[in-house]
């Protein structure tokens, strides 16, 4: 899932002044948020008055993925909607997403398929489908799903795919859909999310694009290296099910974990090796097990 980004470069800092306003109204001292390239900005709720820039740190207000959705199915609405197939997904486009965004289907299915081969080398997986993508103007977005998580999202997998169209960025749409198609082909591998840490940094890394591109940045390592020597690294079998209930300092830590490790577990292992992991996480194996099997070494050898 997706929390609500912010946009690179001079946007990010307009964005993280909005979210300090927030923050500081709700009596947190800090938060962070994740930018549409996939990286981390902290901010402080109560900063001087040019001090609220981004450094590498990961979003601090997650709060677990929903799954299943009781809420209005805006599918539901064929006079708003528009519907166009391509095996195996199946776009639902609100109407003004085409007509004011201009956004051309084709687009959003080369994004998809290009989302999906980054994601089939990454894991070692086949994805199957079929998978419907749902893509929102970003009121209506709101209007149907951000009460059912209590903060604004950019998008979120639950069986099918939500995804709210940034007026004119392309790029951060690009990102959001890599993103949580990454969730999808893990689900239907697995039947699960877990190991999170996996399972989010895999997310995390397409979403940056994949391969060398999406490596932690100098300055992330830093910071992880940082947190490990003074004692707050989470270790990872503490990070198998989700971060609900850290603090923004443990979570933006155990974000930079997963993409890390995530990052170790692409670069390390073949691909039949990550289609073996995979796999005995869908037998119920748990992912201490899972590890060893694939690839001979413990979670806290991995650590």
């Amino acid at each position: 899932m997706l929390l609500q980004e912010c946009g690179v470069s001079k946007r990010g800092a307009a964005c993280l002044a909005v979210w300090a306003l927030i923050a500081g109204a709700a009596g947190a001292e800090s938060f962070a948020v994740i930018d549409g390239a996939g990286h981390i900005l902290l901010g402080h709720a109560h900063p001087p008055a040019d001090a609220v820039t981004g450094v590498d740190d990961l979003r601090s207000l997650w709060r677990g993925r929903a799954v299943g959705f009781d809420g209005p199915d805006p599918s539901g609405e064929p006079a708003s909607w528009v519907e166009v197939s391509r095996a195996p997904f199946r776009l639902q486009l609100e109407s003004p997403v085409v007509e004011i965004g201009k956004l051309r289907t084709d687009w959003v299915f080369e994004v998809l398929e290009g989302a999906r081969a980054e994601a089939e080398a990454s894991l070692g997986q086949v994805f199957t489908g079929p998978l419907v993508v749902m893509l929102y103007t970003e009121p209506t977005y709101a209007r149907f799903h951000d009460e059912r998580f209590g903060f604004p999202t950019g998008g979120f997998f639950d069986g099918r795919l939500h995804v709210a169209v940034p007026p004119g960025n392309l790029d951060l749409l690009r990102s959001r859909l890599r993103h949580e198609f990454s969730h999808a082909l893990y689900r239907e591998r697995t039947g699960a999310d877990v190991p999170f840490w996996l399972n989010e940094g895999r997310a995390l890394r397409a979403q940056r694009g994949g391969g060398a591109l999406a490596n932690l940045d100098p300055e992330e390592r830093a910071s992880l290296r940082e947190r490990s020597l003074d004692g707050r690294w989470i270790p990872l079998s503490r990070l198998q099910g989700g971060f609900v209930g850290f603090d923004s300092s443990r979570a933006a830590t155990a974000y930079l974990e997963s993409a890390l490790a995530a990052e170790w577990f692409e670069a390390k292992t073949a691909p039949s090796q990550r289609a073996l992991f995979l796999r005995r996480i869908a037998e119920g194996v748990s992912p201490n097990l899972a590890l060893k099997d694939s690839t001979g070494l413990s979670m806290t050898a991995l650590d």
